[in-house]
């Protein structure tokens, strides 16, 4: 069998093998005779040229060739065509490395090759042919005009981004985090995060690096972040992961944004929802007094319809009551401040009195309920009925056309778990981060389902106050089933 040696000092002798070769490899080969006229091209040569056989190529006048394109140098400017490597060779001067683009008139396509031209020349110095060697770069260049874009929209970015290493050293600085922390690029490369944050954020912001390090996605963040002059203000922080080539973890990317007004705003509104909400509740409570009172005093005269226009009102005042307890509970929880009154019950017991009270209601489910813990914990009756009275509702609320919801309970060594399940509406997984936020109603566009999305907002305070944990599983237009997890074993607050 032949070496490639061999080949190369016959080529005469061995023009199958070599045509075979220069053919398939992957960059594009032509070779041009001394008047321009490509005699032979390979098939990466025909792609690159947008020819769709080798006959109609080497058919083609050199001339046609040129002006079936727009052709570019590296900067995307009109090449001047005399500057064409393959030209130059003629000439006798090699050329290599030089990036040129290409674009088809009619369909407009574009392509961009490094290309190296090579003159051959005869015993006696004179030029025979001359090789040209087209490697495609299309997609590198794409790729590097999409990172520059890129890297102008990050830089221009009114948010702080910026970058860190795994030992949280900065290696990236965009303009937008010199206008928001007051350091310049050149004074934080190289530098740790600290410099960045209030000693009590750092370990919150390492636990969360740990998160994404372990692989897990961590959600947008609130948190306080100093600038240069020492001032600490409120941020929304968005933590990613980057990569390298090898998919191999090298550091992380932080996205910052000053939430300093929009905090001012919400303590403004919150401010006027607890006032207001206090202001309500004396002349509410006085009205259900007097409402009750003269509902018990038409009964007694046998003024039914009266009496049961009284039970109507009744029932709005109990909803205003319940909107403005939802209220101020929101302002207590956002200032920390929410009540606790706790002692030892009977998890099942809970579970039963509320379902029994809430089947009262409902006419057309019927409330299933699955499990015993046989389980006493500490906990807050009140509040952890609350909870569960707003899952059992919604589960209703959002089924209407279903007639079953299932409650079970479960328990470990450690913990109890309640879960809540409907054949609804189900929540749309563009949505589903959105659900324990204040003020979210899912299907807003449902009008006729009563609600300002406090209710599962409260819920999770609730929760997390009880030391506990809550979280879904939902498919759009099959149900959904919340969960929530209290511990056995809990200290008092």
């Amino acid at each position: 069998m032949s070496n490639i040696s061999t080949i190369f000092n016959n080529p005469q002798g061995y023009q199958p093998q070599l045509e075979v070769i220069l053919k398939n490899i992957a960059d594009g080969i032509t070779v041009q005779n001394t008047q321009g006229k490509l005699v032979f091209a390979n098939n990466t040569a025909l792609k690159i040229l947008d020819y769709p056989n080798l006959d109609s190529l080497l058919k083609a006048k050199p001339s046609e060739i040129i002006d079936k394109f727009e052709i570019f140098d590296e900067d995307g400017n009109k090449l001047n065509l005399n500057n064409l490597p393959g030209r130059k060779a003629l000439q006798g001067k090699s050329e290599s490395g030089v990036i040129v683009g290409f674009r088809n008139k009619k369909n407009r396509s574009e392509k961009w090759a490094e290309v190296k031209a090579t003159p051959v020349f005869d015993q006696r110095g004179k030029i025979i042919f001359v090789i040209n060697v087209f490697r495609d770069i299309t997609q590198k260049r794409k790729s590097e005009e999409s990172l520059l874009e890129l890297g102008r929209i990050v830089e221009f970015s009114e948010d702080a981004i910026y970058g860190i290493d795994l030992k949280t050293k900065i290696t990236n600085w965009n303009h937008g985090a010199s206008q928001l922390f007051g350091y310049q690029k050149s004074e934080v490369i190289g530098r740790k995060i600290n410099i960045l944050m209030p000693q009590e954020n750092l370990k919150e912001t390492l636990m969360l690096l740990e998160t994404i390090q372990k692989g897990k996605t961590v959600k947008k963040t609130e948190s306080t972040r100093r600038k240069k002059d020492g001032t600490v203000f409120p941020v929304s922080v968005t933590i990613s992961p980057i990569h390298n080539v090898k998919h191999q973890l090298i550091g992380f990317s932080f996205i910052s944004r000053d939430i300093t007004e929009r905090k001012l705003l919400e303590a403004r509104r919150e401010e006027f929802v607890s006032i207001a909400s206090h202001e309500l509740k004396t002349p509410i409570t006085t009205l259900k007094a007097f409402t009750q009172i003269l509902k018990t005093r038409f009964k007694q005269i046998g003024d039914e319809e009266t009496a049961y226009f009284l039970s109507k009102m009744d029932d709005e005042i109990n909803k205003l009551t319940y909107l403005i307890n939802g209220l101020l509970d929101v302002t207590k929880m956002r200032s920390g401040i929410i009540e606790l009154n706790e002692d030892v019950y009977n998890f099942d017991d809970i579970v039963e009195e509320t379902i029994e009270m809430l089947q009262k209601t409902s006419r057309k489910h019927r409330i299933v309920k699955k499990g015993f813990v046989k389980k006493y914990l500490r906990t807050d009756k009140n509040r952890l009925v609350q909870v569960i009275t707003n899952l059992i509702t919604n589960a209703i609320k959002y089924s209407p056309e279903a007639t079953k919801i299932v409650i079970e309970s479960s328990s470990s060594r450690s913990e109890v778990i309640l879960s809540v399940k409907d054949f609804g509406m189900g929540i749309p997984k563009n949505k589903q981060d959105l659900l324990f936020e204040r003020f979210v109603r899912i299907h807003s566009e449902r009008k006729h389902i009563p609600g300002i999305g406090l209710g599962l907002y409260i819920s999770a305070e609730i929760i997390k106050q009880l030391d506990g944990k809550m979280w879904f599983k939902s498919k759009l237009n099959k149900g959904s089933t919340f969960y929530f997890s209290l511990p056995l074993r809990r200290q008092s607050k």
